[in-house]
């Protein structure tokens, strides 16, 4: 039966010689051992004899056990089961106290034990029993248990206490003479000191790695009420309790069976499967974390025993994912969350994992570029191919969070706030916190599995609605939330508005939200961000009420653009004249385009390594956006004692760039170290009524797999070409067998804004006979290549090119006035203006409607009639790492030469010049 455990802390004021309950403690019943208020009565510390449980193993071995296991993907072990038969029969001594109370008390020691967790074969408190449990120096304790907390009796487990003593103490009921049942049959001896830690009733110590942020922090925020559905986890399996994370879920029948969802691997010590008996002894702790950011106080848990399993998916060939029912309702009073779900095989752009890494108090991890597709493999097992999903998690305000052991089974939350994951496993790190996390689809737990007790929509959709996604909620009456939330991109602010909550409750505030982060709170129904992040946004609105509970969120997304402003202004009057003459230099955007993810997996070859060109392809149509744009940079990896060569055509227009072997950082055949960006000598303009490829040629092939690939899925015709002679092009994919040609050439295209000139061949460097060179080689079967650094473009077609912001006019500010402005059309760089007084210039820039920042400041610069004859003078100036540039006005541009005769630097229009 399901269990309800009462966990209390108190500490002892030894002038007033009174126990007062901590504000982190967990009350039901409440109270304090009767005996407590005798204080240190001699009689009663004479009646009361220690037992010692018999400890007959070496902790280091256990440890060098663990060790040696946790290569073998079981989760994190915390305590050893020591059999014992203590009974109130048995063990223990009976005493009445001087007020006539009659107790019964065990005290048990477990030699050097960093905590102590009792499991029972039978548990039964009578009504008006109550039972405490505390530690040697009461400061920490448990209760009271009673008849409420397991009417049924039978298997029972109660929460660890710190220390290796521990005295159990029973108060008699008053109303009932029936014998409670306290079988203790397994005393579970705490050895991992690291992840027990907080079981030792000193608030300021933490299990987890320094890098962990805690949920109350402000990443937090925008998570206070999915928070309240994730738990920590004390599993039993055999002789051992282990740790986890498991998050309880809703289901469309919106009844509340307290459904929770972990990792499968979170029931496996390497040898045994925890079986139902086991699971009747596992602990589910709510509420576990601290009261607020690198705060020492905690919360109230609240802490239920014993579950069933209701949904296995397996982890080898499966995607780890596991159903449990708790074995009575959650108490409403308990004020958990019911978490939503998203089964839809998409990758979230953005969201967070909420955990208990190493049993720590809960903590919070973001990251905010997509979710990628991958298979999860250890040394001792393989999932379903494409089963789970790989986030990188990123830097925050409070820390950089990951996860790390006791995070197994957590919940990956998307950019709806909807489960769509479980923690597997990964080799992230607060030292590597690039590194991989791992999590067992939703749409594959879902019903991806011919056993029907692998299929999880029975229980999360037991109404047979068929819905894709589902959102979260609490057991209560659900607050309202506001209506019709519109964003708007003002140039450089976005402006939002919402209706108010079709509630006749009136909210007290609105919580504004950015990508699920906390931007403001207002009182009003409009919103201005003016701090917008260039990208796609997604801006939530909640309604907060008196009572302090807050509505779901409403959202909308908005893609938003930053316009930029023009750069280098520069104002110059002759001594002789009173016309300014002002100089700016045109915005300039950037795009990298390609297809597939840019997540570096396979390389490929020929046989007999035959020199090939591959690349990727993009239509007429696809170019079309960027139009007498220029191509400025090409990336992709170089592996070592290859030649490579850029070559990019449109038709009769192509461009050939051959590659020195020391502009390039090469990867080696077994690691991929990393993207080069290679600049092109000339920018190549692009025919937006072409089709463009864009390729990598590999003149001389020194290794079996000089190409790099990602790992799908493939766009096939687009991103997978390659040729013998840059003119007749095929593809990588193979019908036949196409898992095994299931990726793309990693190569991508950096675009500028800036406009070029079209001419008929570009080519003014092409190598006699490259393009007839004809091969029948077959493609080696690929090979996949351990990364070293993992993109997380995640499971998207590509990065499509896309029109530049459209640049329609600027306007001109004197002395910072909005008065009375100039506008200048937007194809000019020059204006004249009359002015002799000394003032200073800003410009903006307009892009239909949105006005950009202001530029730099330039103040007018007045120059003497012998820089207006023409003479010019350039010189380096002392310790400022610029030159100097006299008569710079009548100067249109400044080319700068290595010695080796490479451009390193071209500037139009010069000033100064760093």
């Amino acid at each position: 039966g399901i269990q309800v455990q009462k966990r209390l802390f108190v500490y002892l004021l030894s002038v007033l010689l009174l126990y007062i309950p901590d504000v982190f403690a967990q009350i039901s019943e409440g109270g304090i051992p009767p005996s407590f208020n005798y204080g240190q009565n001699l009689m009663l510390r004479r009646a009361i004899e220690k037992t010692e449980v018999p400890v007959d193993f070496y902790i280091e071995d256990l440890r060098e056990v663990d060790n040696w296991r946790a290569r073998e993907g079981v989760p994190m072990p915390v305590a050893t089961l020591i059999p014992v038969d203590y009974t109130v029969e048995n063990a223990g001594s009976w005493t009445t106290l001087p007020g006539g109370e009659r107790i019964w008390r065990l005290q048990l020691k477990a030699a050097d034990a960093v905590a102590i967790m009792l499991y029972y074969k039978d548990f039964y408190i009578p009504e008006g029993g109550k039972l405490f449990i505390y530690s040697a120096d009461k400061s920490q304790l448990l209760g009271a248990y009673t008849n409420k907390t397991h009417p049924s009796g039978g298997l029972f487990a109660t929460e660890f206490i710190g220390g290796d003593e521990l005295t159990l103490e029973y108060a008699v009921s008053e109303i009932s003479e029936e014998k409670p049942r306290i079988h203790i049959s397994e005393i579970g001896y705490g050895y991992n000191t690291s992840a027990l830690k907080t079981y030792c009733g000193v608030s300021t110590l933490r299990s987890s790695g320094s890098c962990m942020v805690d949920i109350n922090c402000e990443e937090g925020d925008a998570w206070q009420n999915e928070k309240k559905g994730v738990c920590h986890t004390v599993q039993r399996i055999g002789g051992k309790s282990y740790i986890c994370t498991a998050s309880l879920m809703n289901n469309t029948a919106e009844d509340f069976k307290p459904l929770i969802l972990t990792a499968r691997h979170c029931a496996y010590d390497g040898s045994n499967v925890a079986d139902s008996s086991d699971m009747e002894q596992w602990a589910f702790y709510f509420h576990r974390e601290r009261e607020a950011c690198g705060h020492s106080l905690h919360t109230v848990e609240k802490t239920i025993t014993g579950c069933k399993l209701l949904v296995n998916t397996g982890t080898e060939g499966g995607s780890d994912g596991m159903l449990l029912l708790l074995n009575k309702m959650i108490p409403e009073e308990y004020d958990v969350f019911y978490n939503g779900w998203d089964r839809r095989n998409s990758p979230a752009s953005s969201g967070v994992c909420i955990h208990h890494p190493a049993g720590d108090y809960k903590k919070i991890s973001t990251y905010g570029t997509p979710a990628r597709e991958t298979t999860f493999q250890s040394t001792e097992f393989s999932g379903l191919k494409n089963a789970h999903w790989n986030v990188t998690f990123q830097k925050t305000v409070n820390g950089h969070g990951v996860t790390q052991e006791g995070s197994s089974g957590s919940p990956l939350y998307n950019e709806n706030k909807l489960v769509v994951g479980t923690l597997t496993g990964g080799n992230s790190t607060c030292i590597y916190t690039n590194g991989l996390n791992l999590y067992g689809k939703m749409s594959f737990h879902w019903d991806k599995y011919n056993a029907e007790s692998a299929h999880m929509d029975e229980w999360l959709d037991p109404v047979g609605s068929g819905v894709e996604t589902l959102a979260g909620r609490y057991r209560g009456v659900i607050k309202p939330a506001p209506t019709h939330v519109k964003a708007v991109n003002q140039g450089r602010t976005v402006s939002l508005t919402w209706g108010a909550p079709q509630s006749a409750e009136a909210p007290v505030f609105y919580n504004v939200y950015c990508n699920n982060q906390k931007i403001g709170a207002v009182g009003i129904l409009s919103f201005i961000d003016e701090e917008p992040e260039a990208g796609s946004l997604v801006y939530s609105v909640s309604a907060v009420y008196a009572d302090g509970e807050e509505s779901p969120f409403v959202s909308t997304t908005l893609s938003f653009v930053k316009f930029k402003a023009p750069s280098d202004l520069r104002a110059v009057r002759t001594a002789s004249s009173n016309n300014v003459e002002l100089n700016w230099n045109t915005p300039v955007y950037e795009q990298t385009i390609y297809w597939g993810t840019m997540d570096l997996r396979y390389s490929v070859g020929f046989e007999s390594k035959s020199p090939f060109y591959y690349g990727q392809k993009w239509s007429s149509e696809e170019i079309a956006p960027l139009n007498e744009k220029t191509i400025k940079a090409v990336r992709f990896i170089p592996i070592e004692k290859n030649v490579y060569e850029i070559y990019i055509s449109q038709g009769d227009r192509t461009y050939r760039q051959p590659l020195e072997s020391s502009s390039l950082t090469y990867s080696n055949s077994d690691i991929f170290s990393g993207i080069n960006t290679v600049m092109l000598d000339e920018p190549f303009t692009i025919d937006g009524s072409r089709s463009l490829i864009v390729s990598i040629y590999i003149s001389h092939a020194g290794s079996d797999y000089p190409a790099v690939c990602d790992d799908g899925p493939v766009v096939d015709g687009k991103g997978n070409l390659y040729s013998f002679n840059g003119e007749d092009w095929d593809t990588f994919y193979d019908e036949e067998d196409p898992g095994e040609s299931n990726y793309n050439a990693v190569i991508a295209a950096v675009i500028s804004s800036e406009h070029g000139t079209l001419s008929g061949n570009d080519d003014k460097r092409i190598l006699k006979g490259a393009s007839g060179m004809v091969f029948d080689a077959g493609l080696v079967k690929p090979r996949a290549v351990k990364a070293s650094v993992y993109g997380t473009s995640g499971y998207v077609p590509g990065s499509m090119p896309a029109a530049f912001p459209e640049l329609t006019k600027y306007r001109i500010y004197l002395n910072g006035r909005s008065e009375n402005p100039r506008d200048v059309d937007g194809s000019e760089t020059t204006y004249t203006d009359v002015n002799p007084y000394n003032s200073f210039y800003e410009i903006t820039a307009f892009y239909g409607d949105f006005e950009s920042e202001k530029s730099n400041r330039a103040e007018i610069t007045i120059v003497d009639t012998e820089h207006v004859d023409g003479s010019v003078d350039i010189y380096p100036t002392s310790f400022s790492g610029s030159v100097y540039l006299k008569g710079y006005d009548v100067v249109t541009r400044v080319d700068v030469i290595s010695v080796s005769g490479k451009a390193c630097l071209v500037v139009n229009r010069p000033g100064e010049i760093d």
